[in-house]
């Protein structure tokens, strides 16, 4: 169903509409619905009337008949569903219907669409349904033929296919035999049936799913949007082009009015007829991005035509290009052969022509240039005629112009025209051309020319106007580097001057780094008299030393400046005012906005500089933009003072910190002082070397509801050394696992904030301080806890001293989970830990973070990084992920493979993400990259891993371990359990090794180890997590289908392994079953690890020597020891015959050796045998008075000790096995009795000889009673038998298996180790040993039969015929051995080869074959 409801249902689907009645159906989609009754078969229901409609003409309407919908049902077989399976079939099968737009289907389509509903797995199986059906022709083929074709498609190697195949065919496998459990589960009561009501909460929960991935898309792009907004909101605003060429014609004729040729010959004025100005498109309208020229003017003019518009200086020879105003660029151009006053001016098309005498004009007809025209700019709408003298000559009148002027004798000039005048007249003594800006045409109060190409001549002509316009509110000159002191310093003394100092509102001086002191000091005295400027600009001018008291002197008097920028100034570079400086400017009491950018400061000047920071109540906004000093590797660096002293900031909106070498561990600092920050909001940390460590510091930052940061910047962030520090050097604070130890220099701004946030996790949890931090070291003396000063406030960590601190996780799993969480259940455990403690990123944060995502497209490395920090200690949700996917398509492998571990490990969430794959291709490399995550089952988490920490999926999985290690510490200690782990420290890891080298060599535990995110992690883990009381085991029937899925599946051994991994925390099996999954793989490491999976769900642990003697080699039972604990596989029920080797330096090993002496001492002394031990330092222990006794409490530390443990039937104490197995072992076990024990004994623990006796005795008589009965009636018939007993029975039974010489000392030999408790008799419980030792012999046959029905049928000469491949008629013990492993049966072979061998001759007949006609098992005899 909930495949149905996430395929089928419809984006947006309206959320008013309520949910359905219990009695109604679970969903109803557009097409159709699969509706569920309990103990009912499901059946599909497809609306006839739709699909006529939908073969109708679009836009019919329906016919009258169909008014009223029916509906055809088609039944289906009954199948039980589960929660924890999901399927697809029936969705599928109507989805089909409706895409053919009929309700029948053929023959062919309806059994793939059957195969597919009966289709059992898991996630691939159903991405692969979903997928297959929504392809053209996927209807009409199988999964399995369809997969290979896309692989035989999308691969070019064969074995890259063979790969992607093994997926689907284990995927199927685990699908058949979970499918299988939970029915037979179901059928006993074992699981309850699922509800009606868990599948619609399914289908609820995908629409609200789908819900809130709609709202969320919308709220990021309204943010997107809104920042645009945000971004653009301060603009030079631009007047409209006809304003700004109304006022360059009013200055033209001005300027037209007020010109006169510097020569005393005639001047002839010609008729002005003005030339077409070419409309805006024709400029700029040309595709190579060259201006077109307009028509109209001389051919012979294109030389002279500008290249590019707002060009300040040309590139032809004779030409000079001048850019008042970007809008209104100005050429002036001298011709070859023509004198200065021969000229034309062009400005964009229009020119100004002015002929000095006849031959001029004729030389000007000749060319074909206007003549008899008037000299005016050609295109001027109102063209003002010239002036001219008495004496028929035009002249310039040098005379000072003043507002009382007349033009040529007439009216006296206006204040602006007097202005205009006065500004040509400086221009032409300073041989400067003027130029039309607003401020020089009287149009604009502020001066703009931040062009680059202003000169001092041209600034001293401005500065000429500054008493004619008083009003003058902003100047700014920025980028003009050709100014210098010689026009600067003038200038900025016309400013002082009143009335216009009094209006000026702002300086902008910006990047003129040609000026000198005299211009930095009429600067200052300018600050001092201008009272209401409120925005200075002297960023890029170096300011000596000497005058920058001076500067902040005058800057923090004043009484309105607010914005005060001050970038690469000089300010800091080993200055010893620096301090006194910043004091003096943030006692401003106006100051709001603060730039000291690319200034050198040193670590005290950042730290004095916060100081200052702190004090001052106006400052807004501060920028310190590559400030820090350098750094040496492993200590602080300059800024990581300054953003300490944050903590304490209440003011400040707007930090912006780019290139201050701020890495990861300042980064955690940024995290400690801005966590209760409710004032900034905007954060720029862009081009710093954070890492993934570091963004995810301050990922988390900006979570955190007690700040308001809505704005961040990390752009160019994403390279930093996180990868390559040391294990303990450096630890990494991890917010989501922060035990470890921790070795912290105080006097480093990172190890104090590092402590810090270990004491807010705390304060979090209301955990005791003296039970969380442990094992403390201080330098300085006794080390006192740090007193919580309340929540938002700063904890006081003293700046000196090294300490030395393990913190310890234990305190807050026991006061916060215990209790709260079932004991056994690790999944549940997991999700509560991860619910409460990782981020969530709520709605007023979620987000900024997902717009900075959708920011980032195309930045694929700033996306990884990203990615990358998000995935340690955030909790994302399905719509979170999903808006990721879409947001960057081509990121969406990355985005599941790093998220999917933040996700919610529930069914449904983790289907949902995997379902969001949009190719095959990028389904089946994802899930190979992710797949220890997707088969780890942490409900058993037991077995052996080997992980790349780099990889997010491995990281997750050694992380879920190292949490469920803590928590299984909090169980044991709540239990009163002993400490069973292999180094004395409660952890249940074993043979930890990181970069290849032993992990106990650096620390005493993973719980001290904070763990990197590099390099490879390889360890086994042991759970101590014991079987309830009341669990049952798998039936015998469910067994064996099992074991035949299992054998007719293509599946390589170790997927086979991952099957049975993923499925072993729903059932429990029994030692008998135990055993026959051991005998199913061949290889030891694969029998292993099938141990190591289930040895904790056996029901019967009191019989696990059953499957114990599978394991004949010392070898694989010593790596068993190691990987498990040598006290947790410790044989408490039956340890005779066991021989153990004991390296006394581990905690277990030695409690091994306790448990021996105390078991020998209970039961009998003499118990223990052949033993060694050797010290420490190599010397072997002669051990002449045998095992102390004390032994039995505490073993020595250091050597090495063996035995072996042999014990009679008759000194056998059951109650104190059973009692050690409850103490030590974890059993659960306290209903057992001892006739519940099968006592047994494997074929590999007795000497040979007594194999040749049991081999006589089977082949003579029915049992070993009977046996017992005629050996002892050659004794004296007391119930026991004597060795003399012993050799006249075997007499007279004719064994000539013990021939002389040596006959009667192996009989000897044999008696010897019958007689277990050394009395010189066989007892009837000694003598048991050879009946164990048949029913081994048994048992194996009976297995070894039931393969061979399994593998051929139930008719045994069907096996014989592949046995005796050359049909010989007998088979050699070389060939049976290479035709029972061909087959696949990796059992003791041998073993029933000597069974069958009657005659010993080193061949089996068929004769002696059909022996295993009396082994067949029960269950099987009727096949």
């Amino acid at each position: 169903l909930f495949k149905a409801v996430s395929e089928d249902l419809p984006d947006g689907m309206a959320s008013e509409k309520s949910a359905p009645a219990p009695e109604e159906e679970v969903s109803q989609s557009r097409r159709g619905a699969v509706s569920f009754e309990p103990d009912a078969a499901p059946q599909i229901k497809i609306d006839e009337d739709e699909a006529e409609a939908s073969k109708s003409p679009r836009g019919a309407e329906p016919d009258a008949v169909h008014g009223q919908r029916r509906a055809r049902t088609l039944p289906t077989e009954h199948l039980t569903y589960s929660s924890n399976k999901a399927r697809s079939g029936s969705s599928a099968r109507a989805a089909l219907l409706w895409k053919k737009g009929r309700t029948v289907l053929n023959d062919k389509e309806a059994r793939i669409a059957l195969a597919e509903r009966n289709e059992s797995g898991h996630i691939i199986v159903d991405w692969l349904i979903r997928t297959k059906n929504r392809t053209k022709g996927g209807c009409v083929r199988t999964v399995k033929d369809w997969f290979r074709e896309k692989l035989n498609s999308t691969y070019a190697s064969v074995e890259q296919a063979k790969t992607s195949m093994n997926y689907l065919e284990r995927d199927r496998l685990q699908g058949y035999l979970f499918e299988a459990i939970v029915i037979e589960c179901k059928k006993r009561g074992i699981y309850k049936r699922t509800a009606i009501q868990a599948l619609r909460d399914v289908a609820i929960q995908v629409r609200e799913f789908k819900r809130a991935g709609m709202l969320l898309r919308v709220d990021v792009a309204n943010w997107c949007f809104r920042d645009k907004l945000r971004e653009g909101a301060v603009k030079t605003v631009v007047e409209p082009y006809s304003e700004r060429q109304k006022e360059a014609e009013d200055f033209w004729n001005f300027f037209q009015q007020q010109a006169r040729p510097p020569f005393a010959n005639s001047y002839v004025v010609s008729e002005y007829k003005p030339l077409p100005i070419a409309p805006i498109g024709a400029w700029f309208g040309s595709s190579s991005g060259r201006k077109a020229w307009p028509r109209g003017l001389d051919d012979d003019d294109h030389q002279s035509r500008p290249t590019s518009p707002g060009s300040i200086l040309g590139g032809d020879k004779g030409r000079m290009f001048f850019s008042g105003d970007p809008a209104w660029p100005m050429t002036m151009t001298s011709k070859p052969g023509t004198s200065l006053g021969q000229l034309r001016y062009q400005r964009e098309g229009l020119m100004l022509s002015r002929e000095l005498n006849a031959g001029g004009r004729k030389a000007a007809a000749s060319r074909g240039s206007p003549i008899h025209k008037s000299a005016s700019l050609p295109g001027l709408s109102r063209p003002m005629p010239l002036v001219g003298n008495p004496g028929g000559k035009c002249s310039l009148d040098r005379r000072p112009v003043t507002s009382g002027m007349a033009i040529g004798g007439g009216q006296p000039l206006p204040p602006l025209l007097a202005g205009r005048r006065k500004y040509i007249k400086e221009c032409e003594l300073r041989k400067t051309m003027p130029k039309p800006r607003s401020f020089v045409a009287g149009r604009s109060k502020q001066l703009l020319a931040m062009d680059g190409g202003l000169m001092d001549s041209e600034l001293l002509s401005i500065a000429a106007l500054l008493q004619e316009w008083p009003s003058l509110e902003e100047v700014s000159l920025q980028n003009n580097a050709l100014l210098t002191d010689r026009g600067m310093a003038p200038f900025l003394r016309e400013l002082q001057g009143f009335p216009v100092c009094n209006s000026l509102r702002s300086l902008k001086l910006g990047r003129c780094k040609s000026v000198g002191l005299l211009t930095v000091d009429a600067i200052i005295q300018l600050v001092h008299v201008a009272g209401n400027l409120k925005f200075l600009d002297l960023n890029s001018i170096q300011i000596a030393t000497k005058l920058h008291l001076p500067l902040a002197t005058a800057i923090g008097e004043h009484p309105y400046l607010e914005n005060v920028w001050l970038a690469e100034t000089g300010l800091g570079s080993g200055s010893g005012t620096t301090r006194e400086c910043l004091s003096r400017c943030f006692a401003s009491m106006t100051l709001k906005d603060l730039d000291l950018s690319w200034n050198c400061l040193a670590r005290d000047d950042m730290q004095h500089l916060g100081l200052a920071l702190n004090g001052s109540k106006s400052i807004r906004k501060l920028t310190i933009d590559n400030c820090a000093t350098c750094s040496v590797p492993g200590a602080d660096t300059s800024v990581d003072e300054f953003i300490e002293t944050l903590s304490r900031n209440t003011n400040l909106e707007t930090l912006s910190m780019q290139m201050n070498r701020i890495g990861w561990e300042t980064a955690l600092v940024v995290e400690d002082s801005l966590s209760f920050n409710s004032s900034l909001t905007t954060l720029d940390l862009s081009q710093n070397p954070l890492g993934k460590v570091g963004v995810r510091n301050l990922l988390r930052l900006v979570c955190r509801s007690s700040n308001k940061i809505r704005h961040f910047e990390t752009d160019g962030c994403f390279t930093g050394g996180d990868d390559t520090q040391g294990d303990n050097d450096t630890p990494i604070y991890s917010f989501t696992n922060p035990g470890g130890r921790y070795v912290l220099d105080l006097s480093r701004a990172y190890c104090r904030s590092l402590l810090r946030m270990l004491h807010k996790y705390t304060a979090r949890f209301q955990l005791p301080l003296d039970q969380v931090f442990v094992n403390i070291e201080y330098s300085l003396g006794q080390w006192k806890h740090l007193v919580n000063p309340g929540f938002g406030k700063i904890w006081e960590v003293p700046h000196q001293g090294v300490l030395s601190i393990t913190f310890s996780l234990e305190a807050e799993l026991d006061a916060v989970f215990f209790g709260n969480v079932p004991e056994s259940d690790f999944l549940a455990f997991l999700e509560k830990y991860y619910t409460t403690v990782r981020f969530r990123m709520g709605w007023d944060k979620v987000t900024p973070l997902l717009a900075k995502w959708r920011q980032m497209e195309g930045n694929a490395m700033q996306q990884e990084v990203y990615l990358a920090a998000i995935s340690k200690d955030f909790r994302v949700s399905i719509p979170q992920l999903e808006n990721m996917c879409k947001a960057s398509r081509a990121m969406t492998n990355q985005t599941i493979g790093y998220l999917l571990p933040t996700i919610p490990d529930t069914g449904s969430s983790r289907y949902m993400a995997m379902m969001m794959f949009p190719q095959l291709e990028d389904f089946l490399s994802s899930y190979a990259a992710m797949e220890s995550l997707l088969t780890f089952n942490v409900q058993n988490p037991n077995g052996h891993y080997l992980l790349d920490l780099g990889s997010g999926s491995d990281y997750a999985v050694a992380q879920r371990l190292l949490l469920l290690d803590r928590w299984e510490n909090v169980i044991n200690k709540r239990l009163g359990r002993i400490d069973i782990s292999a180094r004395g420290n409660r952890s249940h890891f074993r043979n930890e090794t990181h970069q290849g080298r032993a992990l106990r060599l650096r620390v005493n535990s993973v719980a001290e180890w904070s763990m990197p995110e590099f390099d490879q992690f390889e360890f086994d883990y042991s759970s101590s997590w014991r079987r309830p009381e009341d669990a049952e085991a798998l039936t015998d029937a469910l067994w064996e289908r099992i074991l035949i899925d299992m054998y007719n599946s293509p599946c390589r051994p170790r997927d086979k392994l991952k099957v049975l991994r993923q499925i072993s925390h729903n059932i429990y099996i029994s030692s008998l079953h135990m055993r026959q999954l051991l005998g199913y793989f061949q290889d030891a490491d694969d029998r292993a690890e099938a141990l190591v999976i289930y040895i904790q769900r056996v029901v019967d642990p009191q019989n696990s020597k059953l499957f114990e003697v599978r394991f004949t080699c010392s070898e694989e039972r010593q790596g068993l020891k190691h990987r498990l604990g040598f006290v947790t596989v410790f044989p408490f029920w039956q340890p005779e015959n066991q021989k153990f080797d004991l390296d006394l330096n581990c905690n277990d090993q030695r409690i091994v050796g306790t448990l021996l002496v105390k078991l020998s001492l209970v039961e009998k002394r003499g118990n223990i045998r052949d033993v060694t031990y050797t010290h420490a330092d190599g010397t072997p222990d002669p051990m002449t008075m045998g095992v102390p006794m004390a032994w039995g409490d505490k073993m020595p530390v250091g050597g090495r000790f063996t035995a072996t443990y042999c014990c009679s039937g008759d000194d056998r104490q059951f109650k104190e096995r059973k009692k050690l197995a409850m103490s030590h072992g974890y059993q659960k076990v306290e209903a057992i009795q001892e006739h519940e024990v099968q006592w047994w004994t494997g074929l590999s623990e007795v000497p040979e000889d007594v194999l040749e006796l049991l081999e006589f005795f089977i082949s003579r008589v029915p049992n070993m009673d009977e046996a017992f009965r005629i050996m002892d009636n050659c004794g004296a018939g007391s119930g026991e038998v004597s060795l003399r007993a012993l050799e006249t029975g075997l007499a007279q039974m004719q064994c000539h298996k013990f021939p002389e010489p040596d006959g009667k000392a192996r009989i000897g030999g044999l008696f010897r180790f019958l007689d277990s408790g050394g009395e010189g008799t066989i007892t009837r419980k000694e003598w048991d040993i050879l009946g164990q030792l048949w029913k081994e012999f048994s048992m194996t046959i009976r297995e070894f039969v039931q393969f061979m029905i399994f593998a051929f049928g139930p008719r045994l000469e069907d096996a014989w015929q592949a046995l005796d491949e050359d049909g010989g008629g007998e088979v050699s013990e070389e060939e049976w051995m290479v035709a029972v492993e061909k087959i696949g049966y990796f059992g003791p072979a041998r073993v029933v080869f000597a069974l069958l061998d009657n005659t010993d001759d080193g061949c089996i007949s068929y004769d002696e074959f059909e022996v295993l006609e009396r082994y067949r098992p029960e269950s099987l005899k009727h096949r």
